[in-house]
C-alpha cells in the first residue's frame, strides 16, 4: 500500500507531537514532583543522566519539527539543519534504547528500567521517534557524512560525563563503566556502538525513501 509524502507528513506531525507531550508528563515523574521550584533543583542532579539528556534534546527537535511538519504541509521544504538536528536527536534515544535492552536492563532489570517515567524515556519515546525518522519523516537526504552528526550527542555528553566522573572525581559513576577499572573500554564500546546505531538510522532512512513505490 502506497502512502503519499503528505500522509506520511501528518503521520510525522502527530508522532512528533505526541513525543513533546509525552516529555511534558515524564520530566515532573522523573523527578519526583510537581512542584516547579523542586523541579528546578532538581533538575541539575537529573541532566547528568543521559536518558534526560537524550530525551529533552529530542523534545526539542520534535518541537521544532512541528513546526516545520505544519509549514511542509504548505508546499514549503523542510531546510537541511533540521533534519540533521532530528537525525542527531534520534540518535541520543536510539542509544538509550540500545543501551537499556543490551546492557542496563540484564544488569539491574528491566522492572526498573520500565519503571514509571522509564518506561517512556526507555522504550516508548525512543521507538515512536525513530519510526518516525526511519519511515515518516520527511527532509532532505542525509550522506555517509552525516552520520557523524548523529553522534554529537553521544561525544559531548561522554566527553562531560568521563572528566566529572574518572578526572575530577565530582560525580558518581552511575552507569558503572569503570568496572574492574576499564572505563576506558566502555567508553571505547560506547562510542563505536553510537555510530552503528547513528549509520544503521541513516541507511535504514534512506532505503526507505529510496524504496521502488508500487
Amino acid at each position: 500500500m502506497r502512502i503519499t509524502p503528505k500522509a506520511k507528513n501528518i503521520i510525522a506531525l502527530i508522532l512528533n507531537f505526541a513525543d513533546m507531550l509525552l516529555m511534558i508528563y515524564c520530566i515532573p515523574i522523573f523527578h519526583g514532583t510537581t512542584s516547579i521550584d523542586t523541579l528546578k533543583a532538581g533538575m541539575g542532579e537529573g541532566l547528568k543522566y543521559f536518558t534526560l539528556d537524550s530525551n529533552m534534546l529530542m523534545a526539542l527537535a520534535c518541537n521544532i519539527m512541528v513546526v516545520y511538519n505544519i509549514r511542509a504541509l504548505k508546499g514549503k521544504s523542510i531546510p537541511k539543519w533540521i533534519t540533521v538536528f532530528k537525525f542527531a536527536a534520534t540518535s541520543g534515544v536510539a542509544l538509550t534504547f540500545v543501551t537499556v535492552m543490551l546492557f542496563l536492563g540484564p544488569a539491574n532489570g528491566f522492572d526498573a528500567m520500565f519503571r514509571n517515567s522509564n518506561l517512556y524515556m526507555h522504550l516508548i519515546c525512543p521507538i515512536i521517534c525513530i519510526v518516525c525518522f526511519v519511515f515518516f519523516e520527511p527532509g532532505c537526504t542525509l550522506t555517509f557524512k552525516d552520520t557523524f552528526f548523529g553522534i554529537i550527542p553521544m561525544v559531548i555528553y561522554g566527553t562531560v560525563y568521563g572528566i566529572m566522573v574518572f578526572i575530577l572525581g565530582k560525580w558518581k559513576d552511575i552507569y558503572n563503566f569503570n568496572v574492574f577499572g576499564m572505563w576506558y573500554l566502555f567508553f571505547v564500546i560506547m562510542f563505536a556502538g553510537g555510530f552503528a546505531i547513528s549509520f544503521a538510522l541513516r541507511f535504514f532512512r534512506e532505503s526507505v525513501k529510496n524504496k521502488p513505490r508500487l
